[in-house]
């Protein structure tokens, strides 16, 4: 049977959750918390209390009668100094951390965006799609692009209002534009 699962009444499953494996119990379960007054006819009689005698072979653990983390884990340490030991034999595991220029480019490539940029473990990327060329690379030719359009006067810091003849020209622009995208002429 499954403790918890609402299969068996609820006198049954209060009176095992406090039992271990090994243990014998003799326990009577009153009838509000057996089959009520209701009754199974013509097995149980209406209002019965019931009796029991029980001895706990095995437990096979499960999700809902676990109500704590020791409980769901038994083989796991809970006393302060095992759990010392193993924090301790988990630290001696992890790398040494590295110090100065290398400690810098290790903290670099942890960097999340670099992560898009991984090859696989053991792999190599090709040499366009490494960050450390990338990155620097796609700012040199933004830079030099936004240089090129304010150098040529395309975008200037001058302000002067539109004539009508301005707007004519672009209104020109535009329609010859879409005609060409189109492929009508007219």
């Amino acid at each position: 049977m499954t403790i918890g699962d609402g299969t068996m009444i609820p006198g049954w499953d209060a009176a095992l959750r406090t039992m271990a494996v090994g243990e014998s119990a003799a326990f009577s379960v009153a009838a509000q918390y057996a089959y009520g007054n209701a009754g199974v006819p013509p097995v149980i009689p209406p209002g019965a209390a019931l009796d029991f005698e029980v001895d706990v072979l095995d437990l096979k653990g499960n999700i809902i009668t676990d109500t704590t983390f020791a409980d769901s884990a038994p083989l796991t340490p809970r006393t302060p100094s095992a759990i010392k030991a193993e924090f301790e034999r988990r630290q001696s595991l992890k790398d040494e951390k590295k110090e100065g220029l290398e400690g810098a480019l290790e903290w670099v490539k942890s960097i999340y965006i670099f992560g898009f940029f991984d090859a696989p473990k053991g792999g190599q990327l090709p040499w366009y799609l490494r960050p450390i060329i990338t990155f620097p690379a796609m700012f040199g030719i933004v830079g030099v692009a936004f240089s090129v359009v304010v150098t040529s006067g395309a975008v200037t810091m001058e302000r002067k209002a539109a004539t009508p003849d301005d707007m004519l020209d672009l209104l020109s622009f535009l329609g010859d534009a879409v005609t060409a995208a189109s492929g009508f002429s007219a």
